[in-house]
C-alpha cells in the first residue's frame, strides 16, 4: 500500500477517534467500580466478559486445578524460567550506596526503597500470556515488593494461574479490563489499593 498524506491524515484521524472513544469508555468504568466497588466489578464482568464470576479471588483449588489441567514439561518449563529470570534481576538489583566525604558528620548516599503493594495485569483472551507474569512479577519479588497482585479477565487461563503461582504472586483476581485497573488503582472491599501497576493492555486498560 502506498501512503498519501490524506490517506495517512484519516487514518491518523480514525486511529485518533478510536483512543479517544476508548477512553470516554474507560473513564465511565472507572467511575462506575469508584461508585460501586465490588458490585459494580461483577456487573461489568457479567456485561463485558459475559461471564459473573462466583469470587473476584481466585481460590487454592482454582490453582490447583490449574495445575491438574497442563502438561508436566510446561509447568516445569515455568519453573526453569523462573529461575533464570530471578537469577538475572537478581544480578541487576541496584544495592544501596553510601559516601563520606561531604563534610564532617555527613554521608551521602541513594536508597532503594520498594514498594510495600504492587498490581499487574495479565490480558486474556484467545491467548496465554505466563511470560507476562514472570517478567513482571519477578522483578518485583527481587526488590523486595512485600504484596504482588495479578489481575486477568475470566474465566483465568491455567497458564496464567500456574506461572502467578510460581512467581509467588499474593493475589490473583478474575477480573479484566478497564474494572481491574480501576480496581487496583483505586481499591474496593474485596481488593486493596496498589501503589503502582504494571503490564500490558489494550486502549481500554492503557
Amino acid at each position: 500500500m502506498v501512503w498519501t498524506a490524506l490517506s495517512l491524515d484519516t487514518w491518523l484521524s480514525r486511529q485518533q477517534a478510536t483512543l479517544t472513544g476508548a477512553s470516554d469508555i474507560a473513564q465511565a468504568i472507572i467511575d462506575e467500580v469508584t461508585a460501586g466497588g465490588d458490585i459494580a466489578i461483577y456487573n461489568l464482568c457479567e456485561r463485558l466478559d459475559k461471564i459473573r464470576p462466583s469470587a473476584l479471588l481466585v481460590s487454592e483449588d482454582e490453582i490447583d486445578a490449574a495445575y491438574e489441567s497442563v502438561d508436566p514439561e510446561v509447568i516445569e518449563a515455568l519453573t526453569e524460567a523462573y529461575a533464570r529470570i530471578s537469577t538475572f534481576h537478581e544480578l541487576q538489583r541496584q544495592q544501596d550506596l553510601w559516601l563520606t566525604g561531604g563534610g564532617a558528620g555527613i554521608t551521602l548516599g541513594v536508597k532503594t526503597t520498594p514498594l510495600n503493594r504492587v498490581g499487574m495485569y495479565v490480558p486474556g483472551g484467545r491467548a496465554a500470556y505466563p511470560s507476562t507474569v514472570l517478567m513482571c512479577a519477578i522483578p518485583a519479588q527481587v526488590a523486595g515488593v512485600k504484596e504482588i497482585v495479578c489481575c486477568t479477565p475470566p474465566p483465568a487461563n491455567p497458564l496464567t494461574l500456574i506461572a502467578a503461582d510460581i512467581a509467588g504472586v499474593s493475589e490473583i483476581y478474575a477480573i479484566g479490563g478497564a474494572q481491574a485497573i480501576a480496581a487496583m488503582a483505586i481499591g474496593t472491599p474485596t481488593i486493596r489499593q496498589v501503589e503502582k501497576i504494571v503490564g500490558p493492555g489494550n486502549a481500554y486498560v492503557t
